[in-house]
């Protein structure tokens, strides 16, 4: 039987080749291009259909489909005007260039998300509506591909499938892998693709489809354009203008026809080969022995993709290290490190062994070019013990499947001092390097960087047939008889070597041979926190949105109970009410949660268009949270469902949501009407699954974790008075194995947090916080708030917070006071002697340079220090927060205890990326060296600045689909 179906297969494949055969163009002849104006308005999809019953015996080749628009039209021209202007502005003459861009038409060209017919009637948000004076061009089926290149010699090569962009530029000229580093692929369909070409960057590359353009400039057409140029940016103009033309004929009009060559592509054992062009690749990353991309022992100069968060377990005998590392930036990369080493106590009296912690950091200087390295600089350890510390200058340069770095490292990785200080000519000071102050840490000594002696290290990485496997050779530059703690190490050999095996994109496995004579083994995992959201299969179905026509009958009857029922289904809000006054439409919204805010308005919107009479043209959204009017947006109605049920032009895609300016016309009028009104039910309950996590290091672990059950009380006593609680249940925890740092070095300050461990294990029940909080609204910038109870776990007491937001505004700034008691460990409703008054001013600024957001605090701390705190974090456009903070105060080393001072980690990850389900909950996890009394702030229950997020600019860019 399965032979029968083999056999049917064939044949038909066989079949529809000589049908293709009839139909596709023989040789290198001209293709058919035929274009019509509209006459009435149409879906493209109605449209293309006619091409297929005015001649069938074609072969119409729908994926170059041009739709052009008058209104795109104007930047297009712009573009080529531009791309003239920079030709003639070259000493040197570019004739042939110039007269065949002069010759391309300026064509409004739309790209289209999809062209197949049948497929766009089945998906109308991706079809256009054509206008009166829209025209589309349909070619027949092209069997050739162009490769255009800076100098203006074009040439047309004969198509062939499962070819890359290299085999087609390598027809017209074969040394191309040795001048050029990238391409630009133009897809029919107008999608533009930048492909690397050089030794130095090969990757998989992308098969171009029939009638694509190839646009290039290799190393003479560089020099031509840099002489008056910047080449990459005509290269990219150049190739958005390409984009707008369409299949190009072979007998092109706009090319002088005795000067384009034909070419057929070479035979596949004849193409010029590189390392790595077989078999190219998408270089992997690894991760060194220190959590940093690097090789075993040394880093090199790589950077991981901006958003990945990575962690890496290592086992190396004496030693197990524990990474942590962020890529807030593809230039910046830091973290935490935690090295346990197995053969020193932590201390005289401690079972636990030894734990040291650091702070590590890396900058990349200069990017990886055909003729230039990549080139990074980086500190290990810093404001740790020192026991590790080092800095380092490396560089990274790829052939192919193989990349090598070369670095120069002083401390931990320059202890084997090969060389002098290279920096010893400045100053005789670099030439010696002051121990590491051990017993206490947490200080930032620059006196020690870049000073001492120096090694050389590096290696190399390949990337062998085997797409999972990475081979990895390093040269050490460490002197394993000068390891931390007094330790001295057998080194047999100065060459560590071994194997990474990437089962995926988030797992590496890894196993070395380091010192000679050490076996290591290791585990990276890597979380892609940019990549595309998991899929919603668990939401409901989305609602199709009609176009808007103002045309039709008044719908007599709404079932607004219905119709807010599936509001809040869509977006897990709380509909207080709904007016209609004039053509407007206003909700009332209480306490509405997600990071996605902008995507809940569309989906309510599209439960109201379906249900709204015709004759309203204005969707009002008022946000509302204990009685203050947080934020406001107005949705125009017929913008939103021409966007969402037609593809329009760029230049026609005007934003349907904007600030609720329109509401001010929404007063009390004659003909306001209450459409709905849900009856309030001031109580709340919510039962959920509690985790509370500790990366800490102490004097019995470095890892705390507990799992509970908690609920979440809520009874609103006014519109602006709420109630609050939340009791927990501890089922699971390790807490009880915690003990605080070192008695030498414990610190003088009060025990405002370092007995967390008897707070956390002297009962399975307890109450976390129990409060009563009053909220006023002075204006629409001005906002305060009054509260008191059992503020957070270890305190109880009362507050007030004022803050000062004005709207649209990237500065904020608020004020809080508190006087508080702590709570007995039980957590219940039990005090201790132990008495305090806290606060602190703070500045917010979204700085809106690279998604930065700064805060800075000023204040006194829950142990009586005074001081300052500052926390830096990029926030992207999907949410997901990457951050750090510093707390300096006036309590001293000593009395601060080991570390010195309090600082920090921290990831943010909304839910709604890695569930199957909208949720509107947030991951938190931060990652301190110790937990400490100096610098400890209350945790509030509720920041000012939080609950009015939704008044800020970002709440209405932050998206789940971002990308």
């Amino acid at each position: 039987m399965k032979f029968l179906q083999c056999l049917i297969i064939l044949c038909c494949f066989a079949l529809s080749g000589k049908l293709f055969a009839d139909h596709v163009p023989s040789d290198l002849q001209a293709i058919t291009l035929t274009e019509g104006h509209m006459t009435s308005e149409k879906r493209l999809s109605e449209y293309l259909l006619q091409f297929q019953e005015k001649d069938p015996s074609v072969f119409w080749y729908f994926e170059g489909t041009v739709w052009g628009t008058l209104i795109e039209k104007p930047a297009q021209r712009r573009i080529k005007n531009d791309l003239l202007n920079s030709l003639q502005s070259i000493e040197s003459k570019h004739n042939l260039l110039e007269k065949w861009l002069e010759r391309m038409p300026v064509t409004g060209r739309v790209v289209l998300s999809a062209s197949d017919p049948r497929y766009l009637q089945a998906k109308p948000a991706l079809d256009p509506i054509l206008g009166l004076h829209d025209s589309v061009s349909v070619p027949a089926y092209p069997n050739h591909v162009w490769v255009l290149d800076a100098r203006g010699s074009p040439c047309v090569v004969r198509f062939e499938a499962m070819r890359t962009v290299s085999d087609f530029v390598q027809a017209c000229y074969p040394n191309m892998s040795l001048y050029s580093e990238f391409a630009y692929l133009i897809q029919p369909r107008g999608e533009i693709l930048k492909v690397p070409l050089g030794v130095w960057n090969p990757s998989v590359q992308p098969y171009p489809a029939p009638g694509a353009t190839i646009w290039f400039h290799d190393k003479n057409g560089v020099q031509v354009l840099e002489k008056g140029v910047d080449a990459e940016h005509f290269s990219e103009l150049m190739a958005q203008f390409l984009s707008t033309q369409g299949v190009l004929p072979i007998n092109a009009g706009i090319f002088s026809q005795n000067l384009v060559r034909q070419r057929d592509l070479l035979p596949p054992t004849a193409s010029v080969w590189y390392p790595g062009q077989s078999r190219a690749t998408k270089l992997a990353v690894t991760a060194s022995d220190f959590g940093t991309p690097g090789l075993w022992q040394t880093p090199s100069a790589r950077m991981r993709p901006a958003g990945q968060f990575s962690y890496t377990h290592v086992l190396l005998d004496p030693y197990r290290f524990y990474s942590v590392m962020m890529q807030p930036y593809d230039w910046l990369e830091y973290g935490l490190r935690y090295a346990a080493i197995d053969n020193r106590p932590y201390c005289p009296n401690c079972s636990q062994t030894y734990k040291d912690k650091s702070f590590d950091i890396k900058l990349r200087l200069l990017k990886e070019k055909a003729w230039q390295p990549e080139l990074s600089l980086g500190v290990k350890d810093l404001g740790g013990t020192g026991l590790f510390a080092g800095e380092y200058l490396v560089a990274s340069k790829r052939f192919g499947d193989f990349d090598m770095s070369l670095g120069l490292g002083w401390g931990y990785n320059g202890l084997r001092g090969d060389v002098s200080n290279p920096l010893g000519f400045l100053s005789e000071q670099f030439k010696q390097r002051v121990e590491a102050n051990v017993g206490r840490g947490g200080q930032v000594d620059t006196g020690r960087f870049f000073r001492g002696p120096s090694a050389f290290f590096g290696g190399i990485q390949y990337q062998t047939p085997w797409q999972p496997l990475v081979v990895k050779l390093e040269y050490d530059g460490n002197d394993y008889q000068k390891e931390p703690l007094n330790n001295v190490f057998l080194q047999k050999s100065r060459f560590n070597y071994g194997l990474t095996y990437r089962v995926n994109s988030f797992v590496d496995l890894r196993l070395a041979r380091e010192r000679g004579n050490t076996t290591m083994v290791g585990i990276s995992l890597t979380a892609d926190l940019l990549g595309p959201p998991t899929q919603k299969i668990l939401d409901p179905a989305p609602i199709a949105v009609e176009p808007f026509a103002v045309s039709r009958l008044e719908k007599s009857t709404t079932n607004w109970r219905s119709t807010v029922g599936d509001i809040e289904k869509y977006t897990d809000w709380r509909v207080r009410k709904i007016e209609k006054s004039g053509r407007q439409l206003k909700l009332s919204i209480d306490q509405a949660t997600g990071p996605y805010y902008a995507e809940q308005i569309e989906r309510a919107s599209a439960v109201l268009h379906r249900d709204a009479p015709d004759s309203i043209h204005w969707l009002a959204y008022e946000f509302k949270d204990m009685g203050m009017g947080i934020a406001s947006r107005v949705v125009d109605r017929e913008a939103f469902a021409r966007a969402r049920s037609q593809l329009l032009p760029p230049k026609d895609n005007r934003p349907a949501i904007s600030e609720g300016a329109a509401l001010s016309s929404f007063s009390p009028q004659a003909d306001l009407q209450m459409v709905y009104e849900q009856q309030h039910n001031p109580w709340s309950l919510k039962i959920q699954p509690t985790y509370r996590q500790i990366i800490n290091g102490g004097a019995s672990g470095f890892f705390f974790y507990e799992l509970g059950v908690g609920a979440h009380l809520g009874y609103e006593l006014s519109s602006k008075t709420r109630f609050s609680g939340f009791l927990k249940y501890r089922v699971f925890d390790n807490f009880d194995t915690y003990q605080t740092a070192r008695a030498t070095t414990e610190g003088t300050l009060p025990k405002v947090r370092t007995q967390l461990r008897n707070y956390y294990t002297a009962s399975h029940f307890n109450v976390p916080t129990l409060t009563v909080q009053h909220f006023e609204q002075l204006g629409k910038s001005h906002y305060f708030s009054v509260y008191g109870g059992l503020l957070e776990s270890f305190f109880g007491g009362f507050g007030t917070e004022y803050l000062y937001r004005p709207q649209k505004s990237s500065v904020a700034f608020g004020i809080d006071l508190n006087r508080v008691r702590q709570r007995g460990f039980e957590q219940r409703f039990t005090f201790m002697d132990y008495s305090a008054n806290t606060g602190h001013a703070t500045l917010y600024w979204d700085t809106g340079f690279q998604d930065i957001l700064a805060a800075m605090s000023v204040g006194q701390y829950l142990a009586g220090d005074r001081g300052f705190t500052i926390d830096l974090s990029r926030v992207f456009r999907n949410g997901v927060t990457m951050g750090g903070f510093f707390t300096r105060t006036n309590a001293s080393a000593q009395e601060f205890g080991e570390g010195s001072f309090d600082k920090g980690v921290y990831l943010a990850i909304p839910f709604d990326i890695l569930l199957p389900r909208s949720s509107s909950g947030t991951i938190y996890s931060s990652f301190q060296p110790l937990t400490r009394d100096g610098g400890a702030k209350l945790v509030r229950p509720v920041s000012l600045y939080d609950f009015t997020e939704k008044s800020s600019a970002r709440a209405m860019s932050t998206r789940s689909n971002f990308h």
